[in-house]
């Protein structure tokens, strides 16, 4: 384990680890799961696409949760691949389909962003944890690692007030990633921004909750840190990566840092 002394960063996962994202075991019900629902429907109906249309909540939610890669393309093409519109559930950009899929991204990202702004709000501890990192002295060595569109990322610092700790040259989002967890390329990306030598990758932690960003997070070298928002300890113990901690709350990763309880001095 690490002692808060010897952390040199810490990038994080946006949804149902700074963000809760809705019920954990109500895959249906998540914000993202409401406003995808809802583009694939639409655009289902405009195209005739009816099995598509057909689409139910839970399915919607097993699409996602289900996807070989994190990220709502791979979200919608696994959901058609369900419905038997698409012969497989590998992503084919050269398929007469996949211009839907581009179709109901842009609706999706229309829609969610009412959504956030309703039922949205941070994980439990989330926003306090940060800060205390910060009063640590890693002021400038905190970054985003999210397949978040950035236009959602904006909306959690807004809700959050944690703009001045995220800064825009820390924050990659959906729009600069062009292979999805569980490739590597989202949490490199992040450790680079924060200039640090390839020897403190160890001693970055990586916060996580999705098993496919797990493994991005592992791909990268840095020191992963399982957040059970949404998968609980039983199931991160089946994935085929290990995470290096596992803690059901910002707390626990406060005691297991060494670092004071929330909201004191680190002075004190």
């Amino acid at each position: 384990m690490l002692n808060i002394s010897e952390v040199r960063g810490a990038i994080f996962d946006l949804d149902d680890t700074l963000l809760d994202n809705g019920p954990v075991n109500h895959p249906e019900l998540w914000l993202h799961s409401r406003s995808r629902l809802a583009a694939i429907h639409q655009v289902a109906e405009r195209h005739g696409l009816t099995r598509l249309a057909d689409l139910t909540p839970e399915e919607n939610g097993r699409a996602f949760t289900t996807a070989k890669v994190h990220s709502l393309p791979g979200a919608i093409w696994n959901g058609m691949y369900m419905k038997g519109v698409v012969p497989s559930d590998t992503i084919d950009v050269d398929h007469p389909y996949y211009s839907y899929v581009a179709e109901i991204v842009a609706r999706k990202n229309e829609l969610h962003g009412p959504i956030l702004r309703e039922f949205g709000a941070p994980e439990p501890g989330s926003v306090e944890f940060v800060h205390d990192l910060a009063s640590y002295g890693l002021t400038e060595e905190l970054a985003m690692a999210t397949m978040a569109v950035r236009r959602d990322i904006d909306l959690y610092l807004d809700m959050t007030r944690l703009g001045r700790l995220f800064p825009d040259e820390r924050i990659v989002s959906n729009e600069k990633i062009t292979e999805p967890k569980p490739a590597p390329q989202s949490f490199e990306l992040a450790f680079q921004t924060l200039g640090l030598p390839d020897s403190a990758r160890r001693y970055t932690l990586a916060f996580e909750d999705d098993p496919r960003g797990l493994l991005s997070a592992k791909k990268t070298g840095l020191f992963i840190i399982a957040m059970t928002f949404r998968y609980k300890r039983d199931d991160i113990r089946l994935l085929e990566v290990e995470p290096d901690y596992v803690a059901d709350s910002y707390d626990e990763v406060r005691d297991m840092l060494g670092m004071n309880p929330a909201g004191t001095s680190v002075s004190a």
